[in-house]
């Protein structure tokens, strides 16, 4: 069983930051950074990785869920 407070804080954690994950549209639970991929240079690979963190993350749509905001 997931830990969806613990998962919640973990993306909450990052808000205020430059990495602060935003609703991709209004339709679904998706979020994902405002940064991309484009000037990661030689880290393209790790930036890939980092960005999936936030693609279709089913802790933290359930977590979104869980506490009535999805």
């Amino acid at each position: 069983k997931e830990n969806y407070a613990d998962c919640l804080l973990a993306y909450s954690g990052l808000i205020g930051t430059v990495m602060t994950p935003n609703y991709i549209d209004s339709s679904s639970l998706s979020v994902a950074p405002w940064c991309d991929c484009n000037n990661s240079g030689n880290d393209l690979e790790e930036c890939f990785k980092f960005l999936n963190f936030f693609k279709d993350n089913t802790c933290l749509k359930n977590a979104i869920q869980a506490f009535g905001n999805g």
